[in-house]
């Protein structure tokens, strides 16, 4: 049994807290600062607020952090886990479909 997956937008699912754990992890000593953000409608500006999710759109490093965030993904369960950029398949066999069903489920 095959899962597909696919990431709609993957760079704006990226928690800002995982994947800054996952760079000083695999980068020492280089630390992403704190980005924020406002909305205007009408000339009527909000108050700039935290941005919690996401990647810089078309930037140079939006890529590398997500290799960074989603490269260990194949160490995070016991299936099989293929990936190609933002797309993911998980697939497992067992020939009792109904314990392939509950592997699936739970794993």
């Amino acid at each position: 049994m095959s899962v597909f997956l696919d990431l709609s937008k993957a760079f704006d699912t990226i928690s800002h807290e995982i994947l800054i754990k996952k760079w000083k992890i695999w980068v020492y000593g280089v630390y992403l600062s704190v980005r924020k953000q406002f909305i205007e409608i009408s000339n009527t500006k909000s108050h700039f607020e935290n941005i919690k999710y996401g990647l810089p759109q078309r930037s140079i490093l939006g890529p590398i952090l997500f290799l960074i965030y989603i490269n260990d993904i194949k160490h995070s369960s016991t299936l099989s886990i293929l990936c190609f950029t933002d797309d993911t398949t998980v697939s497992y066999s067992l020939q009792i479909i109904p314990e392939l069903y509950n592997v699936m489920l739970v794993d």
